[in-house]
């Protein structure tokens, strides 16, 4: 987004000025580099632009972006401006967002959840509204432990938490992964953390924890992809 004309220089093994015109709400300029280590991107002249992001990817095959929302309950979709955020899904060419929240409620112990399917359920439906017929995947919680007379013991409220999440996907019409019961449920943590695939918080994955759940997801969409008779 700019109200004036400006120019970008693009670094890898070589250099290369471009021109970008001055674009109102949202504008894209794709530039064609050769497969580099290091690329840099630097505004050489002009009025500094405002910008929504970079997107390094290929002509073929399928680009996973993460935005990492650390302490986030997945509040604030509802604010977001929603032609600008439509015009980004188009131009990406998205085809499905992966929603995976729900740990950092976990600490917050209570009986009764129902007000974050509520929550959830108005952030699911207003990213619908800006995009109609985008898929949703929403992932539940992983187990948590927390220490109980010495001992790591799972929160008492995952599942509580994992049923409401369930709740707001099946009502928005988003499908649901749940992740607690993959992991083993009730008390698996402290076995993945031995196994060196969670670190020793007994809350957060280690990388090989995170790719190997990323390898369950993926073969888990693929199950329902190949059931519903959508792959020969």
């Amino acid at each position: 987004n700019s109200s004036e004309p400006f120019q970008v220089k693009v670094k890898t093994e070589d250099v290369d000025t471009t021109d970008l015109v001055k674009s109102y709400g949202f504008g894209v300029k794709k530039i064609q580099i050769n497969p580099s280590k290091k690329v840099k991107f630097s505004i050489v002249n002009g009025a500094y632009p405002e910008l929504f992001g970079v997107a390094l990817d290929g002509e073929t095959g399928v680009a996973v972006d993460n935005f990492a929302m650390r302490g986030s309950s997945a509040i604030g979709y509802h604010t977001m401006n929603r032609k600008i955020y439509a015009q980004q899904l188009k131009q990406l060419n998205v085809r499905c967002i992966i929603f995976q929240y729900g740990i950092n409620v976990v600490p917050n112990v209570r009986k009764d959840y129902s007000y974050y399917t509520k929550m959830l359920v108005k952030e699911l439906r207003s990213i619908k509204r800006a995009y109609p017929g985008i898929s949703i995947i929403v992932v539940g919680p992983s187990d948590m432990s927390r220490n109980l007379n010495g001992q790591k013991v799972s929160y008492p409220n995952i599942a509580l938490i994992n049923r409401e999440m369930q709740n707001a996907a099946f009502e928005t019409g988003c499908a649901f992964w749940d992740l607690y019961s993959a992991m083993g449920g009730k008390n698996s943590m402290p076995q993945w953390v031995s196994k060196g695939l969670a670190q020793k918080d007994y809350t957060h994955f280690s990388y090989n924890g995170a790719k190997y759940v990323g390898e369950m997801l993926f073969e888990a969409i693929l199950e329902q992809v190949q059931n519903q008779g959508y792959l020969n």
